[in-house]
């Protein structure tokens, strides 16, 4: 546990940055459940003290360790301390080493280090406020997943894990909006003819490509705890694609992330994604 709320969504945020890197190369090949149990191996080793027993009749006995908790570091006491960066680093790599590419592992120190700036921006934006129920919430930060990229720290974030991850997972670059690759010219040939029996469709995008920018944008969505407002929004952007696509795999496609979206189901739209990019391979 995190010293108080602030901390927590610090280090909360910090955390799911960094893990987009394992998830990110090799997507299909876990769970989101594998990805935290690595996780709270690296935290293991930022325990400040152990503060808590589960019964107050084992405070009074002999702990087992399951039943102890603890409380992390201060967010700031990692940014601020050097040696202790290169430490989550180290630790990070060693829990999720089978899942990271050899240059995700040479070049975790500065990801630790962008994820850290990134956090700390996204965390301070946050806004509370009480519902009508008079329990504590938090305002999503942004409005639409594309306003991540108004974000300089997350940009360079971004940049980092796009240079670390294999490139055929992630086909478009991470640091730029999707409203900005749309405008790329398209080659001459993918102009003068729509090709739908190979990799392309009549938008002149492959499904894997397809898979990849959403599963770019549910992972923003988790990234942002987004609302009922942000998912709806994005479910009726999908709806407008199936109706414009006479491609049957991609409208499908759609209709899969819909039926996830609508059942509040991020982590299962993120593994079905992840699953269609990496069968594409």
């Amino acid at each position: 546990m995190a010293r108080d709320l602030q901390d927590a969504i610090k280090w909360n945020i910090f955390l799911q940055l960094l893990t987009h890197i394992p998830a990110l190369s090799e997507p299909g090949h876990f769970t989101s459940i594998d990805l935290a149990k690595n996780n709270a191996k690296v935290l293991e080793n930022f325990v400040e003290k152990v503060v808590f027993a589960k019964h107050r009749e084992d405070a009074m006995d002999k702990l087992r360790e399951y039943d102890t908790g603890g409380i992390l570091i201060s967010f700031d006491e990692l940014k601020k301390n050097p040696e202790l960066r290169k430490k989550l680093a180290k630790e990070f790599v060693r829990a999720h080493y089978n899942l990271l590419t050899l240059e995700a592992k040479r070049r975790m120190e500065e990801a630790v280090d962008r994820a850290l700036a990134a956090a700390e921006k996204i965390a301070g934006m946050k806004t509370p406020y009480f519902d009508e129920f008079g329990k504590r919430k938090f305002r999503p930060v942004f409005e639409s997943p594309e306003d991540i990229y108004k974000i300089p720290e997350l940009v360079e974030f971004l940049k980092v894990v796009e240079e670390v991850v294999p490139k055929k997972v992630i086909g478009e670059p991470l640091s730029r909006p999707p409203s900005e690759l749309k405008k790329k010219a398209k080659p001459a040939e993918l102009e003068s003819e729509e090709e739908i029996d190979g990799d392309y469709f009549e938008n002149g995008e492959s499904l894997k490509s397809e898979a990849t920018r959403l599963l770019g944008i549910v992972q923003s969505l988790k990234l942002l705890n987004a609302g009922d407002e942000e998912l709806k929004r994005i479910e009726d952007g999908l709806w407008g694609r199936i109706e414009e696509t006479k491609n049957l795999e991609l409208a499908g496609l759609y209709a899969k992330v819909i039926a996830h979206l609508r059942g509040k189901d991020l982590e299962g739209a993120e593994e079905f994604l992840a699953f269609v990019v990496d069968e594409y391979r």
